[in-house]
């Protein structure tokens, strides 16, 4: 008995969906069981006792299968793609459009100050949405940032104001775009320009 190639598809999809689904509820279920397990501490007022190896993957909510990754679409949101087409009809061939880029890899401390580590991790963990660089030799010239609706959430205040102060100590300027449906490459390249060409920032392309 032959089975068309479209049935065979089918029956493939089929078994993946089974397979998913089975998945998806042993997730459920480990779910549960851990927080059946936190509940029932804090309803009794108890300190749980160390778990056993066995206990332990019993709560455990992820699987024992490896991690499966995958290939992301784009490095920029939708929103970060409409502002990075706007800021190259801006800046046209003048800058390089660098994005996702840690402070870190633009930026050191240069001292020994008191828990260097911690302020160190504060730059290594942190990226700006945009940096414009010189063609020659890459030479940091503007930061952009793109202020969307999370830059409303508690908190983000002090993570942004961390920015705008590291930043102004560096000499290196920042602009922050608030998220609109459309962006005006002229009014974008003149406040570009106004930023980069002033004279607290204003940088030559040189290896100097």
């Amino acid at each position: 008995m032959f089975i068309r190639n479209e049935e065979k598809t089918d029956l493939k999809k089929r078994r993946a969906n089974v397979i998913m689904i089975e998945k998806f509820l042993n997730l459920i279920r480990r779910f549960l069981a851990w927080l059946d397990n936190l509940l029932g501490n804090l309803w009794t007022g108890q300190p749980s006792s160390p778990p056993s190896v066995a206990k332990q993957e019993e709560l455990s909510i992820g699987s024992d299968e490896p991690p499966v990754y995958r290939k992301s679409k784009s490095i920029l949101t939708f929103r970060e793609r409409i502002l990075f087409s706007a800021l190259r009809k801006a800046i046209e061939n003048e800058y390089w459009i660098m994005s996702k880029v840690r402070m870190a890899d633009f930026m050191w401390i240069s001292n020994e100050p008191k828990e260097r580590k911690k302020h160190l991790n504060q730059i290594l963990c942190k990226h700006v949405d945009f940096l414009l660089c010189t063609r020659i030799f890459l030479k940091p010239v503007l930061v952009i940032e793109l202020d969307d609706p999370s830059h409303q959430w508690e908190g983000r205040a002090e993570y942004d104001r961390f920015k705008d102060e590291t930043f102004a100590s560096i000499g290196l300027p920042i602009l922050r775009v608030k998220m609109q449906d459309r962006y005006d490459p002229a009014q974008l390249d003149q406040q570009i320009h106004e930023l980069i060409h002033s004279k607290n920032y204003f940088v030559q392309d040189t290896d100097e």
